[in-house]
């Protein structure tokens, strides 16, 4: 090639985006990880045995080799034009000879070239054959160099079209990266250096596209695309010897904890400590450790991490194998026609060296109810250290409790355990969502169940176990028929508290209140929004009959603010700025020939005919709102919200600017009427206060005179607002039950686990099926 033809493109270096990614579009789910699908799921020109091994640098030469199967398919573009004689298709055949050739010796040359030579083949149009490549006869580097200049805008499109592509891709190999798929620490020097090639261009990606600097993060997307096939080629040479490549599961922090558990019980028998355990089965664990141990050293001193991972299997069923031996003498313990606490006194000895001696012991057959037995015999409270660690690891063992943690006092363990023991086994232990509990006996705050992907948690906020109420906490509303009342009893409020958690994590279980919540026999629950319940204030409480000379678009805005906090009568600026401060707010033609909202509108149209995409439509937000021409004031704020209108809610550009025509007042309204509507002090009444006082807290009558349509509407935490039928409340146990769906379900769980619900009562069928 000619030195004139290394043209400095100050458009997209894109490496042939569309044709790049139109070879990677079908290539969806998680990266490749060893030899399967190395190619992402689509074979390029160039198999896996092609590609340069042992490397992960981001070089130029990588780059040109990642745009192999692009070449090829450019290549039958440019054929499908010759054979539709598209003038000028000879021509780009050609410039694609040259740039081939010029590849081996500059390589970067080579992709500048060929990303101008896409642009050119994507500019021709083969329909009618009416455009021309080079009209004027120029020489080849001068057509493509002529195409270097571009417009922000077009960039920015161009950048969004091929991210959109791009991003789900991207995504996977983050997450991949960020569970450790290529090992912990990474296996190979090679995969190192390309994950860290990665990071850095996926870093500075975001930098770029936060300064709009779209030709920057076009040669990012170059960046990443060649780290990714640096890393699928690092990959693939190593993954059929490194099983920890493909296991995390075998790493360094694995080794250091089966390490330890077989050095404490090799602790254990050298203190004696199993010494009642038949000799046989101490022999037979002495025998096959020794040989896992040996079987580890041997392939850590080979770097053969698959053999590791055996060893560490073989380790870990030597000690299961003597973990089974010891919770058998436990049981024969129990059964020889000794106490209980025969073989409570021998587990405490052993859990010094195992604490995992119990989780064994809980899967033999009889091996539950030998740990209530043994449980039992503590009686109420956990009088020393050593008895309040049996009971912690037995509680444990028997509900498959992998955190238990906070403070588990003398009385509050073997309660807790009682409580546990008490509910079904599907409802506990054999419930994933009963995986961590923690107490916290001085926190103030409200006991609270959540989950996320590790399992659930029971957060316990409870003080003194002894603490008892004289009712049902709190009592129902006196409108509920004396026959379907709850007892009227003293209840621990320890024991409400904890099955009342432990009902939302069988509810979670079972998604039962998603699946029956809307049901009429189950509340007839109905999620709402801050928006639906303004409606209902709006329409239902006569809001817009009342003021019909201002917009309803204001109207509702001023009870939006009041349900989001505002005092009534004391409009947030949110409101505020519906009033113009000149006195005369644009009007729809005025908006319609705003620059940023005609970028909007221009986006809007692109964004319907080619999809929406979430990221594209950010940029294209903050661009529209950077040119709306009002400034300063209400009007500002309006042109941004209008932009937003447009854009995120994808509303008609037409609609959306009649709307905030209409919308902006001339002059300010009389505050303190619109404060004394009824439906304004509705809105303020319904509202969460505080993080816990809510409607549910006012009572029966208070309750009641809230009700629009035969429903209940309320804030039930910060940002969830929910309905539910008034004539439900007709069998309630509690006021709390009322606050959200899921308080429906345990509170009425807490209720019937403790014995306190009528036989008759309508819910006490569901959970005795649920029992």
């Amino acid at each position: 090639m000619a030195d004139g033809d290394d043209v400095v493109l100050g458009r997209a270096r894109s490496v042939v985006g569309r044709s790049l990614l139109r070879s990677r579009r079908n290539s969806g789910g998680p990266p490749p990880v060893g030899n399967d699908g190395a190619n992402g799921g689509r074979e390029r020109s160039g198999s896996v045995g092609d590609r340069p091994q042992g490397t992960g640098a981001v070089t130029p030469a990588l780059q040109w080799q990642a745009l192999a199967g692009a070449r090829a398919t450019l290549l039958q573009d440019i054929a499908a034009l010759k054979n539709q004689r598209v003038q000028g298709a000879t021509a780009l055949e050609k410039a694609l000879s040259m740039i081939d050739q010029g590849a081996a010796t500059d390589p970067a040359k080579a992709i500048k070239l060929l990303r101008a030579l896409q642009d050119k083949v994507d500019g021709l149009d083969p329909a009618n054959g009416q455009r021309v490549l080079n009209p004027q006869g120029k020489d080849m580097s001068e057509v493509l160099e002529d195409s270097t200049l571009e417009s922000k805008s077009e960039l920015r499109n161009r950048y969004t079209t091929r991210w959109g592509a791009m991003k789900d891709r991207v995504q996977s190999y983050r997450d991949a990266i960020r569970d450790h798929a290529y090992g912990n620490p990474p296996v190979a020097p090679a995969v190192v250096q390309a994950i860290t090639a990665f990071q850095a261009a996926d870093q500075s990606l975001g930098t770029a596209v936060m300064k709009q600097d779209y030709e920057t993060s076009m040669a990012l997307l170059d960046d990443i695309d060649a780290a990714v096939l640096a890393l699928e080629t690092a990959a693939a040479g190593i993954a059929s010897n490194h099983a920890d490549f493909k296991d995390p599961a075998n790493s360094d922090a694995r080794k250091a904890a089966v390490r330890k558990k077989a050095a404490d019980i090799q602790a254990g028998i050298n203190g004696r400590r199993y010494k009642d355990l038949p000799a046989q089965a101490l022999s037979d664990y002495d025998r096959d450790i020794q040989a896992a141990q040996l079987q580890l050293a041997t392939a850590e001193a080979n770097n053969n991490a698959q053999a590791v991972g055996a060893a560490l299997d073989a380790m870990d069923a030597a000690m299961k194998a003597f973990r089974a031996a010891g919770a058998a003498h436990l049981t024969a313990l129990a059964k020889g026609g000794k106490k209980s606490g025969d073989a409570r006194s021998a587990a405490k000895k052993l859990l010094d060296s195992d604490p995992d001696l119990l989780r064994e012991l809980a899967v033999l057959p009889q091996g539950r109810e030998l740990l209530d037995k043994m449980v039992a015999g503590v009686g109420s409270s956990a009088g020393d250290d050593e008895t309040k660690r049996f009971v912690k690891e037995a509680m444990k063992a028997r509900f498959n409790i992998e955190i238990l943690e906070g403070d588990l006092t003398t009385k509050a363990l073997p309660r807790l355990y009682k409580l546990l023991a008490s509910v079904p086994e599907e409802h506990a232990a054999e419930n994933e969502r009963v995986s961590r509990i923690k107490r916290d006996k001085h926190s103030t705050g409200a006991s609270s169940y959540g989950r996320d992907p590790s399992g659930g948690m029971l957060t316990l906020n409870l003080g003194k176990t002894g603490r008892k109420e004289k009712k049902f906490q709190p009592m129902p509303d006196d409108t509920v028929p004396k026959e379907l009342r709850i007892k009227d009893k003293e209840v621990s409020y320890f024991d409400h508290s904890t099955l009342h958690e432990i009902g939302h994590a069988v509810d979670d279980k079972l998604s039962y209140m998603s699946a029956k919540g809307s049901d009429a026999k189950f509340g007839g629950w109905r999620e709402e929004s801050v928006d639906s319940v303004a409606d209902v204030a709006c329409n239902q409480k006569g809001f817009y009959a009342d003021f019909p000379a201002l917009p309803r678009s204001f109207l509702k805005a001023f009870l939006l603010d009041i349900l989001n906090g505002s005092t009534p009568g004391q409009p947030s600026g949110a409101v505020l700025n519906l009033v113009a401060t000149g006195g005369a707010p644009p009007t729809a033609a005025d908006w319609a020939a705003d620059p940023g909202i005609k970028q909007a509108s221009k986006d809007h149209a692109v964004f319907t005919r080619d999809g929406w995409d979430d990221d594209q439509v950010n940029v294209a937000v903050t661009d529209a709102q950077r040119l709306v021409a009002y400034r300063t004031g209400p009007e500002r704020q309006a042109g941004r919200a209008l932009v937003e209108a447009i854009l995120r809610d994808r509303t008609a550009p037409a609609q959306a600017i009649a709307d905030t025509a209409a919308g902006l007042l001339a002059a300010a309204p009389q505050w303190n009427l619109l404060a004394a509507h009824d439906a304004a002090r509705w809105c303020d009444y319904i509202r969460l206060r505080g993080s816990a006082d809510g409607l549910w807290e006012k009572g029966a009558g208070g309750i009641t005179a809230a009700a629009v349509g035969g429903r209940i509407y309320h804030q039930a935490y910060g940002g969830v607002w929910v309905s539910y039928l008034l004539s439900a409340r007709s069998k309630g146990v509690s006021q709390y039950q009322f606050r959200a769906p899921g308080e429906w379900f345990s509170e009425v769980y807490a209720a019937y686990q403790m014995g306190l619900m009528p036989e008759n009562h309508p819910d006490a069928q569901a959970m005795s099926w649920i029992n």
